[in-house]
């Protein structure tokens, strides 16, 4: 099970996003969700996620705040970006921070697909590699 955090401040667009990541693809479960980045940033620190979908736009901290945090505090914790906004300048930001795809709302069944599909092929490879260097560091 791939643990998933979405931040979305749209409530019916968070309730979307949540039902279809878990029905395009089952190895995901979306454990929190937050309104805003503040308390997307606060669920971090007490859940551990795997995965972090957001959205740009926030109240109380953006997307690009969280995902600097994430990048920061949470390195290993991929983030995914849900934006009605084609704006260069967020995709740019957004890739300083190590995001694993940007996503534009709203968003088509076969680009989630495609996108939980190379989250989790990402997560099994680091789970592999770090299954691996403990075994190594075990002998």
């Amino acid at each position: 099970m791939i643990r998933v955090l979405v931040g979305e401040e749209e409530p019916p667009i968070l309730r979307d996003v949540v039902n279809r990541i878990e029905a395009v693809d089952p190895r995901f479960t979306v454990v929190e969700t937050a309104y805003d980045g503040r308390r997307a940033m606060e669920l971090l620190d007490s859940t551990p996620v795997d995965v972090v979908f957001t959205d740009i736009n926030m109240p109380l901290c953006d997307g690009l705040k969280l995902l600097e945090h994430v990048s920061s505090h949470y390195p290993h914790v991929l983030s995914i970006v849900l934006s009605g906004y084609q704006e260069f300048s967020y995709a740019q930001q957004a890739i300083r921070y190590g995001v694993a795809d940007y996503l534009l709302k709203p968003v088509k069944d076969e680009n989630l697909k495609a996108v939980l599909e190379d989250l989790h092929e990402r997560y099994t490879s680091r789970r592999t590699r770090e299954q691996q260097q403990f075994l190594n560091d075990i002998i």
